[in-house]
């Protein structure tokens, strides 16, 4: 099917939930950043629900992260996270000890700790250094 002539003349919103409903089992859906998925992290974390109940996958390009992978848990606990704190952009050292290392522990760098808390990465080295040993 070609969505681009199926869906031209909607906004990008109404494209979105359209695909979202065509999704189908294994099929893999792939944007260049997460504002392409949604407005807010709640938006975002019900795009990625939405194709996780349908067994399809999300590649996000720009972040390097696919819902296929253990990064797919990882962003989604970010999106939680930035989401409970009620922002789009956490402010530097908001994020908890604990939400860092649970990142951590699913894998993920401290570089990439630091891009989807919005916090730097001597920020994210001091909660992991002043966190206790698991």
């Amino acid at each position: 099917m070609n969505f681009e002539n199926d869906f031209s003349e909607q906004t990008e919103g109404a494209v979105l939930r359209a695909v979202l409903r065509f999704l189908r089992p294994q099929d893999r859906l792939v944007v260049n950043s997460l504002r392409e998925l949604g407005a807010s992290p709640a938006h975002v974390l019900e795009v990625l629900e939405s194709a996780s109940l349908k067994r399809a996958v999300i590649e996000v390009l720009g972040a390097g992260i696919s819902t296929e992978h253990d990064g797919g848990a990882a962003l989604k606990a970010a999106l939680a996270l930035v989401d409970r704190l009620g922002s789009d952009e956490p402010a530097a050292g908001r994020a908890s000890a604990e939400d860092i290392q649970r990142l951590k522990a699913a894998g993920r760098s401290q570089k990439e700790i630091a891009a989807l808390l919005g916090v730097s990465r001597v920020t994210v080295w001091r909660k992991l250094k002043g966190a206790p040993a698991s």
